[in-house]
C-alpha cells in the first residue's frame, strides 16, 4: 500500500512539472474565444455541476462517446505544437485513445494494464486543459474564485449528497475514468481525481505569470505538499482497516465475489463516498468504525 501511496504522488508530481515545462516551452493553439475572463470561469462551474447529471441520465454509450470524443480533442490539441506531422498527431492521441478503449473491454477496468494507459490519457488531459488555461489569460484572482467554488461544490455533492459517488460508480466500468489511479491488489486501486490534478497543475503556471518564476515554484511545493498530505491519510485509514481485519471483523468486504457479489453491491452502495478532498475513491466496508476500502471497482463486482 505504501509503494501504491508513492506511486500516486509520483503521478501528481509528473503532472504539475510536465505543465510547468510544457507551458515554457511550447504554445496552444488556442480556440478564437478571446482571453479566459471571470465569464468562462463560471461557464467551467456550470460545467462541473451539470456533468454528474449528464452522465448519470445519459445512455452508457453516449457518455462513453462523450468521454472519447472530448479526450480525443484534447490529447489533439496538447500533441500539436509538438510535431508538425499530422499523422503522428493523431497516431499518438488516437493510439491512446483506442488503447483506454481496448484494455477497458478487455482485459478490463481494474487491470494493471487499462489503468496505467488511463493514467497517462488522464495526465495529459490535465497538463493540456492547465496550460490552456495559464496560456489563455486565466488570473489569479479568477483562479482562486474557481477554486473556492470547486471546493465548496465538492463539499456539497461529496460530502452531503451522492453526486460525485455515482458518478465515480457509473464512470469506473468505462474507460477514460476520470482519475489517475494505482493498483493495491485483488482488483483494488487508490486514486486522484482529475480535478485534483488540474488544480495542482494549473495554479503553479498562474503565479508564475502573475508573480514570477519564484511564486510558481512555491506553489508546486505547497500543491506536492498537500497532495503528500492527503496520501498519508489514505495510509493511516488502510492500516485501520488492516486492525480491524487482524481483530477477524474484515470479511465484511466491498466487492466479493460469487453469487452474492451483486447483493451485496446493492447494499452498500449508499455506503460509497469519496472523500470531501476528492483525492481518494472510498467505501465504507461496512463495519462498526472508520473503516475504509480504497478503490472499489465496478469491473471487479461484476467478475
Amino acid at each position: 500500500m505504501i509503494a501504491a501511496n508513492v506511486a500516486i504522488w509520483l503521478l501528481v508530481t509528473l503532472t504539475v512539472l510536465g505543465a510547468w515545462f510544457f507551458f515554457r516551452r511550447w504554445s496552444l493553439t488556442r480556440p478564437p474565444l478571446g482571453t479566459v475572463n471571470l465569464g468562462d470561469v463560471g461557464f467551467t462551474l456550470a460545467s462541473i455541476v451539470a456533468m454528474p447529471f449528464l452522465y448519470l441520465w445519459l445512455p452508457g454509450w453516449v457518455a462513453g462517446l462523450l468521454l472519447a470524443v472530448t479526450t480525443l480533442s484534447l490529447l489533439w490539441f496538447l500533441v500539436e505544437p509538438v510535431t508538425p506531422s499530422p499523422l503522428a498527431r493523431w497516431g499518438l492521441a488516437g493510439g491512446l485513445v483506442a488503447a483506454d478503449v481496448l484494455l477497458a473491454w478487455q482485459p478490463g477496468t481494474s487491470s494493471t494494464a487499462f489503468l496505467l494507459v488511463n493514467d497517462a490519457v488522464i495526465i495529459l488531459v490535465a497538463i493540456g486543459v492547465s496550460v490552456l488555461w495559464a496560456q489563455g489569460g486565466l488570473r489569479a484572482r479568477d483562479l482562486a474564485i474557481l477554486a473556492g467554488a470547486i471546493t465548496l461544490y465538492d463539499l456539497v455533492a461529496t460530502g452531503f449528497l451522492p453526486l460525485t459517488t455515482e458518478m465515480i460508480d457509473r464512470l469506473a466500468g468505462m474507460p477514460f475514468l476520470p482519475m489517475a489511479a494505482w493498483p493495491v491488489g485483488n482488483g483494488e486501486w487508490v486514486g486522484i481525481g482529475l480535478g485534483d490534478l488540474l488544480m495542482a497543475a494549473v495554479a503553479p503556471l498562474i503565479f508564475r505569470k502573475a508573480f514570477g518564476k519564484q511564486a510558481g515554484m512555491v506553489a508546486i511545493e505547497v500543491a506536492l505538499g498537500i497532495e503528500l498530505g492527503g496520501l498519508r491519510q489514505g495510509r493511516t485509514r488502510l492500516s485501520d482497516r488492516q486492525n480491524a481485519r487482524a481483530e477477524g471483523r474484515g470479511e465484511q468486504r466491498l466487492g466479493v465475489d460469487g453469487e452474492h457479489a451483486h447483493r451485496i453491491r446493492r447494499q452498500q452502495r449508499e455506503r460509497i463516498g469519496v472523500n470531501r478532498g476528492g483525492r481518494e475513491l472510498l467505501a465504507r466496508a461496512g463495519l462498526h468504525d472508520h473503516v475504509l476500502l480504497l478503490g472499489a471497482s465496478r469491473q471487479r463486482q461484476r467478475d
